[in-house]
C-alpha cells in the first residue's frame, strides 16, 4: 500500500489502462459456455456473474471515490504527487 500511495497520477492512469486493456482482451476471448461455468465452490455463481460483481463492482466503486474527490475540489488524492 504504501508504494502504490507514491504513486504518481500519470503511472495510476498508465497502470490503469494497461490493466484495464488486458483484462477486457481477456473477456473478449470468453465465450458463452465459458461465462455460463460455474465458479468452483460457489454454487450457482458463474463466471460472467463473477465478472460483473468483481470487475465492474470493483471499477464502479473506485468511480465513486473519483467523483466525491471531484466534487470535493481536491486535484489528487491522499499520498498522490500531483
Amino acid at each position: 500500500a504504501r508504494r502504490l500511495a507514491r504513486r504518481t497520477r500519470e503511472d495510476t492512469l498508465r497502470t490503469l489502462r494497461a490493466n484495464t486493456e488486458r483484462m477486457a482482451h481477456f473477456i473478449e476471448r470468453l465465450g458463452d459456455e465459458d461465462l455460463g461455468r460455474e465458479v468452483v465452490g460457489f454454487p450457482g455463481l458463474t463466471l460472467a456473474d463473477e465478472i460483473e460483481r468483481a470487475l465492474i463492482g470493483h471499477l464502479q466503486v473506485h468511480a465513486r471515490a473519483v467523483r466525491i474527490a471531484l466534487i470535493e475540489g481536491r486535484t489528487s488524492t491522499p499520498g498522490t504527487h500531483s
